[in-house]
């Protein structure tokens, strides 16, 4: 069997990036500090202090807590991800020379592209969209959990991306500092193209963050369930698996907002 031939990413993006000067930062932050749209751009973002979320299903939860940390390689029990989205991923070359599907992926915000469009296919009749497996028909928004994780967790490698990593457009930039300059780019863009919206999250919610092969349980804050029964489930879940000598278990929150079918 042949083998694939990854697709490039925009480096030069990357470059780019790396190599801004001072200057320029300067005043992308400038602009971004004043924040709000009363000074021609959106509130400041500083990625190193923010949280990113990882969605999966609940029943994925005891071998993720098995294994001690997400994975990237792992074969989860339930597989949403569509054979098509995966071979993108693992076509798809990073900047420093790895596959997107070599990383475990998050988004930067809860209300996420993605993790919307995925919501919308749990209502009535709704058809499933190419990056999703036929199985998400037959699920519910309250069979979800999201994971969230502090990106001080994460290293100061981590890979930024201001879209879909595995779409061809999306630019990328590798480290905190560069992360922070391109998504400034890109929530000014998306301010300006829409200046009406004011949300905390604009910019946001195509990008990604890809962490390293794997990211340890232990960096888990917080797991974000729809419902009460939920909530019981995952405390079981955690009380039966949770590893020994790693510190306690996250937090559970209900927080339905997250679980809304998205119209």
């Amino acid at each position: 069997m042949p083998t694939r031939t990854p697709r490039a990413t925009r480096i030069s993006g990357v470059s780019n990036l790396r190599s801004a000067p001072a200057s320029a930062s300067r005043a992308g932050s400038a602009r971004s500090s004043a924040g709000g749209a009363s000074s021609g751009g959106p509130a400041a973002y500083n990625l190193a202090t923010q949280r990113v979320f990882h969605f999966t299903h609940i029943r994925n939860l005891a071998s993720i807590l098995a294994d001690g940390a997400l994975r990237a390689d792992a074969t989860p029990a339930v597989d949403v991800t569509s054979q098509l989205a995966r071979e993108a991923r693992a076509d798809l070359e990073t900047p420093v020379g790895s596959r997107v599907a070599d990383h475990v992926a998050f988004a930067l915000t809860a209300e996420s592209e993605r993790w919307r469009e995925l919501r919308a296919i749990f209502a009535p009749e709704t058809p499933v969209t190419p990056h999703w497996a036929a199985i998400v028909a037959a699920q519910v928004a309250s069979d979800f959990v999201v994971l969230a994780v502090p990106v001080a967790k994460l290293g100061a490698e981590v890979i930024v991306s201001d879209g879909d990593a595995a779409a061809g457009s999306s630019r990328f930039a590798v480290g905190i500092d560069a992360g922070n300059t391109l998504l400034r780019q890109r929530r000014s863009s998306a301010y300006f193209a829409d200046p009406d919206d004011t949300s905390a999250d604009i910019g946001l919610r195509d990008a990604e963050l890809l962490a390293g092969a794997s990211v340890p349980v232990k960096s888990i804050a917080l797991i974000g369930v729809a419902h009460e029964p939920a909530r019981d489930r995952v405390r079981e879940i955690l009380g039966a698996s949770w590893p020994g000598g790693i510190g306690p278990a996250p937090k559970v929150a209900v927080y339905p907002p997250w679980f809304q079918v998205a119209e």
